[in-house]
């Protein structure tokens, strides 16, 4: 479906629509998408809000790691309108559409429905202040048209440059339209150079020059983009797209191409750019990972880019490095990998730098420590950043203006540093002086190596969960009228005890990231309805935590050992693993007040030894419920020491790869649950509708006295006893269901057939 589907007087109100939000011409893809919509029922003023919330609007049109402000909004309607701000004249266009704007932005009104409006006005008949207004809009449609009804381009960037030359009065008809983009303006043009000397010249407009690979006279693959060429970008934004396949230095003549993009694929190629003015931009773009690609006499006021790859770039020569205040640019966009990083270097002048900076775009990965004289790192734009620095002379970090998120370790920096973060999730790693960080919005984590944190380290975290890293043994260092803006204590390591009190809820969550127990306990105080994250081994010492309803987070990615969990005056404890390889074995773990203990997750748990530290406790204090209805993992209480009944919940429990038992009769131990019960005392085992697997109940006591453990079987709607099997295994009595209410299989261990009697079961 095609414009011609449309009224002539609803497709220039879609071009004007255009140019009011995007200052463009949308080109003939773009149009007959747009055309297509209302020609399916979309009025105006919907395609109008839509395009106003496009990635593109946004990305091209307004782009900001910060929130658009309502004066920078107006200030892009006027602008697209050809109207200035700030006019004192408050009977002029200028004043009158400024006031106009901004109240209706400050109404909620959304840039979609106020250009349509705007639109609508402009149409009909405005007032005479705006006739110059509405003529330049009736003109730039008129171009708009006339190029899209031949040209099209997905580059916004171009699709805005079109209009560009447009006045009141020209053009103001078809054939000055089309006049204009042959002249005034002019398309882009595509240039292909072959092998051997290229002369070529570009025209009005943003134009194309392509160097691929091209065969020589005898066949064999080489650069089409030779010393000898001579490339002249004329006006507008041009472009070149080069390949290089050989290991030889070119020094082609370029003049007035702003964007060169390099693509090395084979050998370590090196072009010099001796020869080349007014180049703004360039790009390592997409060269095999492998390769160097390397630029001599660069010139320093460029901007030096990387895209989509993890290549070396050497910046061997610069044309001017001589000051003390030389900047580098630089740009990345999905840089490197996180294996690989992406090396942007200069063999010769890396110490002639003094500041950098990095735009980023995408993900990038990248190493830049050649650069050992730089005094100040300045990160921008919307992508992530994670950067290998030379810290030795820096003093600054500026990440403000990204939103994307840096990871810079700055560890090694010897002199005070200064860090800004931005609204990304950033994580540093600070250094060895006097540091002052204040981390912004987003997610942060800030990194002390051991013995680096002191009073004179002012940190803020800012807004978010953010996170402060410091080893244990330097926990007696934090200081809270420094140390500010932290959800999450991190610790690193410890090589003695720790005691840490969370009075006042200082902090939110703990993370245990290395192994805080090696030299001794850590004890950690009234952490609340806190999360206690453990990342790593601590089996050498005990955890000993107190607090209202503690969470405890596996979050190792591995299978892990807790020597002792010591947990007190605590009314519920949920323990849960964070992953399926997140295993964890605990020595011992020992309850003072809990009344309910939940474990979850599919992680293995293992618990050597269960107690409460005073199995004499009224029944309020006791452990009145062991919760394991969302443990998916297996789970073993090896020895029940709590002295005295609880009751199981239990669902759709995982087996651990310990297999102790047969449960099959075929001779062979089965991977299992093991869960033991207390002795001389009644545990209730109280089995869901997820019921699978298989449990085994060691020191079960049954029969008809008054503290014998029972099986509550009443999700299942049996009748009794008679719904189930009983086969007797070498090891135990194994139940089943004859109707197969449940799938699983529970081990009564060392008990026989005679044991058992209805009031061992709740139907």
């Amino acid at each position: 479906m095609t414009a011609a589907n449309i009224t002539d007087a609803q497709k220039t109100e879609v071009l004007k629509i255009v140019v009011g939000l995007f200052s463009a011409a949308p080109g003939s893809n773009y149009l007959n998408d747009f055309t297509t919509a209302i020609t399916h029922g979309m009025t105006t003023l919907q395609l109008a809000e839509i395009l106003a919330m496009q990635t593109d609007f946004f990305d091209t049109i307004m782009p900001s790691c910060h929130e658009i402000s309502k004066e920078q909004q107006a200030e892009l309607l006027m602008k697209n309108f050809d109207l200035n701000t700030g006019n004192p004249d408050l009977l002029s266009a200028d004043a009158q559409a400024e006031a106009y704007f901004r109240g209706q932005i400050d109404a909620g009104i959304g840039l979609g429905e106020i250009v349509y409006d705007a639109v609508q006005y402009l149409s009909t008949l405005p007032a005479p202040e705006f006739r110059d207004t509405a003529a330049l809009l009736t003109n730039k449609a008129l171009v708009a048209e006339q190029y899209s009804l031949n040209y099209s381009s997905d580059d916004l960037t171009e699709l805005r440059s079109i209009l560009g030359a447009v006045s009141t009065t020209y053009p103001t008809d078809v054939t000055e339209a089309q006049e204009y983009l042959l002249t005034d303006y002019s398309h882009s043009e595509f240039s292909h150079l072959i092998y051997g000397q290229d002369t070529v010249a570009g025209f009005a407009g943003d134009d194309t020059f392509t160097a691929g690979l091209v065969s020589d006279s005898k066949g064999n693959l080489v650069n089409s983009l030779e010393s000898g060429d001579i490339l002249d970008g004329s006006n507008g934004k041009d472009t070149l797209n080069a390949t290089l396949h050989e290991a030889t230095t070119i020094t082609p003549m370029m003049t007035g191409i702003e964007i060169v993009n390099i693509r090395n694929v084979t050998s370590d190629a090196i072009i010099d750019f001796a020869r080349t003015t007014g180049v703004e931009q360039i790009w390592n773009n997409a060269s095999s990972s492998d390769r160097t690609l390397t630029y001599e006499t660069a010139p320093i006021a460029a901007i030096f880019g990387v895209r989509n790859t993890s290549s070396t770039t050497d910046i061997k020569t610069f044309d001017d490095a001589t000051s003390n205040a030389d900047h580098l640019s630089l740009a990345v966009a999905d840089a490197g990998s996180i294996k690989t990083n992406a090396v942007i270097t200069s063999t010769d002048n890396a110490s002639a730098t003094e500041t950098l900076s990095i735009a980023a775009t995408g993900k990038n990965f990248v190493d830049v420590s050649a650069f050992n004289a730089i005094t100040k790192l300045i990160v921008t734009n919307t992508g992530t950043v994670a950067a290998v620095v030379d810290a030795s002379a820096l003093t600054e970090l500026d990440a403000s203006n990204n939103c994307g998120g840096v990871q810079c370790d700055l560890n090694k920096a010897k002199t005070n540093l200064t860090i800004a973060g931005g609204l990304g999730n950033d994580v540093i790693f600070s250094g060895d002086a006097n540091d002052s960080i204040h981390l912004g919005a987003g997610n942060d984590r800030v990194v002390f190596a051991a013995g680096t944190i002191n009073t004179n380290d002012i940190v803020d975290g800012g807004e978010g969960k953010d996170i402060f890293a410091i080893a244990g043994d330097d926990i007696g260092l934090l200081n809270g009228a420094v140390h500010t803006g932290f959800e999450v204590l991190e610790l690193t390591a410890a090589k003695n005890a720790v005691s840490f009190d969370n009075t006042g809820s200082i902090v939110e969550k703990i993370i245990l990231s290395g192994s805080v127990t090696d030299g001794g306990d850590l004890n950690i105080d009234n952490l609340g309805d806190g999360i206690l994250e453990i990342q790593s081994n601590q089996n050498k010492n005990d955890i000993n935590v107190s607090g209202i309803n503690i969470s405890l987070l596996i979050n190792a990615n591995t299978a892990i050992t807790v020597n002792g969990l010591s947990v007190t005056n605590d009314a519920a404890v949920t323990i849960s693993t964070a992953t399926e390889a997140d295993d964890i074995r605990f020595s011992a773990i020992e309850t003072d007040g809990v009344a309910t203990l939940t474990f979850s997750g599919a992680g293995d748990v293992i618990i050597t030894d269960m107690t409460d530290v005073n199995s004499t406790n009224n029944a309020t204090a006791r452990m009145t419920e062991l919760n394991l209805i969302n443990q998916t993992g297996g789970f073993e209480i090896s020895v029940n020491n709590i002295g005295y009944g609880t009751q199981f919940l239990l669902a759709n429990l995982g087996n651990t790869t310990t297999a102790k038992f047969d449960f099959d009769g075929d001779k062979v131990t089965d991977d299992a649950s093991y869960l033991d019960a207390a002795a001389g005392s009644r545990d209730t085992f109280v089995f869901t509708t997820a019921f699978d697997g298989n449990i085994a109940i060691t020191n079960g006591e049954f029969g008809s006295n008054a503290t014998d453990d029972q099986i509550d079987l009443t999700a299942f709607n049996l009748t009794g006893i008679s719904d189930l099997n009983f086969n007797l295994e070498n090891t135990g009595l194994l139940i089943s269901s004859k109707t197969d209410a449940f799938d699983g299989h529970i081990l009564l261990v060392g008990i026989s057939k005679s044991e058992i009697d209805a009031a061992d079961f709740v139907f």
